[in-house]
């Protein structure tokens, strides 16, 4: 296994941490992302200076990005708010659709790729397996649908960032789409949460552990997790990436499990799904040499 290999997969346990610390948070979902962002830009734009990171770039370059941001933004919000109207389990497995999208959305997107056939195949394991879950747990139908629009606006997400950091500083790049998210999470709390109860307008860290995890969240899980994601984008491909981080929801999960129990309510049908899920992972490298074998039978 490559250096960038085992780094790919310790950033994909941290963010497999993510669901259990929103769970953690007491704070409603919008608040939570403005928070994990703000705290992550303020951190970021630290790095900037400090390590006098290339930010020269047009303004429309600047606001494009921090527009990239905002879809950051809304995938995170519809994550955190899949795991506070479901649980953490539900959310992590529509979440591992994001490889499918990617697959879809990239040859559409990126001119001169391809669809390939062993991407479509892993594709429809995952619907399978999504399926296996829905059948199972209709009354969780709010959560995973939520989840599954946080993975296909990850998967632009991804894609677009898959083209940014051929063009500029991968820290510049995670500096300007934490200020676009916090900026959408924050125009999202006062849309859809409006005057909270006790009269103010952005609910604050009630707890302190609240702030112990939101310090985690936002300098575990994003600002080291995401800056170093961005930089794998030079090396490594989109999709692959995507496909490894399918195995977020078996970290979720396995620790969403320890924390909260909720192993006791997961049916079988959930299990099934989440082991297709796992398999598909695993399976990838097989599926690629059997295509690339199959390339050179039909050429010859």
């Amino acid at each position: 296994m490559t250096r960038d290999s085992i780094k790919l997969h310790f950033l994909v346990f941290l963010w497999g941490l993510t669901g259990p610390i929103g769970k953690l948070i007491s704070l409603p979902p919008a608040e939570l992302v403005f928070y994990r962002t703000l705290i992550a830009f303020v951190a970021l734009l630290v790095i900037v200076r400090w390590r006098k990171v290339p930010f020269a770039m047009r303004p429309i370059e600047r606001l494009a990005i921090m527009g990239v941001g905002a879809v950051m933004g809304l995938h995170w919000l519809l994550f955190f708010l899949s795991i506070k109207i479901s649980n953490v389990s539900v959310c992590m497995a529509g979440f591992a659709t994001i490889a499918m999208w990617i697959s879809i959305l990239e040859p559409l997107m990126v001119k001169g790729r391809r669809f390939e056939r062993y991407e479509l195949i892993i594709s429809l394991v995952t619907v399978f397996a999504l399926w296996l879950i829905f059948r199972f747990q209709f009354d969780q139908w709010k959560g995973l649908v939520a989840s599954l629009a946080c993975a296909l606006l990850g998967a632009v997400f991804a894609i677009i960032n898959g083209r940014l950091v051929l063009k500029h500083h991968y820290i510049a790049i995670s500096c300007l789409e934490m200020a676009g998210g916090c900026v959408v999470c924050l125009l999202g709390a006062f849309a859809f949460e409006g005057i909270h109860p006790d009269g103010v307008w952005l609910a604050i860290p009630s707890r302190a552990s609240d702030g112990v995890w939101l310090l985690v969240l936002s300098m575990a899980c994003t600002v080291y997790a995401f800056t170093e994601y961005i930089e794998l984008l030079n090396r490594m491909s989109v999709f692959v990436i995507s496909l490894t981080n399918n195995l977020e929801p078996v970290y979720g999960i396995i620790i969403g499990a320890l924390l909260f129990r909720e192993y006791e309510t997961m049916t079988a049908g959930f299990y099934a799904g989440a082991a297709l899920i796992l398999a598909s992972v695993f399976a990838y490298p097989f599926l690629i040499r059997a295509s690339r074998g199959w390339r050179g039978r039909f050429k010859k």
